[in-house]
Order: C-alpha cells, then sequence, then structure tokens
C-alpha cells in the first residue's frame, strides 16, 4: 500500500502494521510446530526429500516475510519522521512569523519613554518565550533518517528556505 502523506495517515499505517506483526507473532507456534513435524517425519526417513524442501520453502518465506515487514516499518518511521518534521517547521515558521509582526519596526522619532518601555516589554516577553520554546527549535538541528540517507539536500532547502525568509523580513 502507498505511503500516506499526513502525520496522521501515517501514523495509523504504523498502527496498523504492528498489528500485522502481532499476527504474524501468533503464527509463531504453527510454524515451530510445522518444523518439529517436519523433522520427526525426516528422523523417521519419511518424504525425505519433500519435507526438506517444504521446510526450506517455509523457513525462506518466513524469513523473507520479516524481512519485508522490518523494512516496510523502517520506511513508515522514516516518512512519519520527516512529515513530523515539515508539520512542525512550518507551526515554528508560522510562530516566528506572528512574533516578529508584534517587534517589527522601531519607535518613532518622537517616542516617549512609555511607548519606549511597552517595546523592550514585548522584546523581553519574546525572549521569555523563545527561551521556553528552545527545546522545540533545538530539535530542527537534529539530521532526519531521510537526511542521513540522502546526504545534506533535505537541510540544505530547509536552511535556504529560512535565510530567504529572513532576507524578506530584512528588507521589508
Amino acid at each position: 500500500a502507498p505511503i500516506g502523506t499526513s502525520v496522521s495517515a501515517v501514523d495509523l499505517q504504523v498502527v496498523q502494521h504492528h498489528d500485522l506483526k502481532s499476527e504474524m507473532d501468533d503464527r509463531v507456534p504453527n510454524k515451530e510446530e510445522c518444523e518439529t513435524l517436519g523433522t520427526e517425519l525426516i528422523e523417521k526417513e519419511e518424504f525425505t526429500d519433500v519435507v526438506t524442501e517444504k521446510l526450506k520453502q517455509v523457513s525462506d518465506i518466513w524469513t523473507l516475510l520479516f524481512s519485508d515487514w522490518e523494512e516496510t516499518l523502517d520506511e513508515l518511521d522514516t516518512m512519519l519522521e520527516a512529515l513530523t518534521f515539515a508539520r512542525d517547521a512550518k507551526s515554528a515558521s508560522d510562530w516566528m512569523n506572528s512574533q516578529s509582526g508584534s517587534l517589527a519596526g522601531g519607535p518613532p522619532e518622537a517616542a516617549t519613554l512609555d511607548h519606549i518601555e511597552a517595546l523592550l516589554r514585548k522584546f523581553e516577553n519574546f525572549e521569555r518565550t523563545i527561551t521556553a520554546q528552545s527545546d522545540r527549535f533545538d530539535a530542527f538541528k537534529n539530521k532526519t533518517r531521510l537526511e542521513d540517507r540522502g546526504g545534506e539536500g533535505r537541510r540544505k532547502t530547509v536552511q535556504q528556505a529560512l535565510e530567504e525568509e529572513e532576507q524578506e523580513r530584512s528588507k521589508s
């Protein structure tokens, strides 16, 4: 099935994928019983060639099934991490944009002391908010699995977007 394109869709797929793993785990005793019966038949030298071949097929299919499950889980986790990063980056960008509006522009030339003190309080509040949000912003410094696999390309794109946004703000 194609991987979802939203955090909630991929999160649901991860839950469903874990449900599949539970079903696979529930079948382990049946597989082991099959292997035990097959081994007993081989020891009795009954249908040795056929049973050996079938046991190998079951083992190969079982190994492939669990390997595919692990690969799919890794893909889902990677996509979930990337989508969560994108969502959080958008949220942080929106928050920064909303905060920059209240701090934009300096005091008018004929500003009063009260006006300047109000601007200083706004700035101090902004600094406190930034400090409180520092964990959230620090998370953007960590590479995602997608970046680890694909190099720096995605981070450069995000970094370039942030720099462009900063340039636009400084122009206005």
